[in-house]
């Protein structure tokens, strides 16, 4: 089981539900991997949707994932802002942009 923890000491409050949703993510992601096809396609649509969505977070630029997990990302970032974005972007910088996060 993948087990996620922050790294270094955090001055801030950590967000729970960010936390929960990352950890469901990554846990989401396991399972699709582990999945064979015959698996897949025995899912009904809706339920491989919701999974694909979830694991789609755990891509976060690992900067993002961190700033959560010790509790130092964007005060304005919450656990509805990852669940709602519909596409997330591959690419690192563009995933800031698109959760208006400064890359310092």
């Amino acid at each position: 089981m993948l087990r996620l923890e922050p790294t270094g000491n955090a001055s801030t409050e950590k967000d729970e539900r960010l936390t929960e949703l990352l950890a469901r993510a990554f846990a989401a992601r396991e399972q699709l991997l582990q999945m064979d096809q015959s698996e897949t396609d025995a899912l009904p649509v809706e339920k491989l949707r919701h999974i694909q969505r979830v694991a789609r977070i755990s891509y976060l630029d690992p900067t993002i994932i961190r700033s959560i997990l010790d509790g130092s990302h964007a005060s304005h970032l919450g656990a509805r802002d990852l669940w709602r974005m519909g596409d997330m972007p591959l690419f690192w910088a563009e995933q800031h942009k698109a959760l208006h996060i400064s890359t310092n």
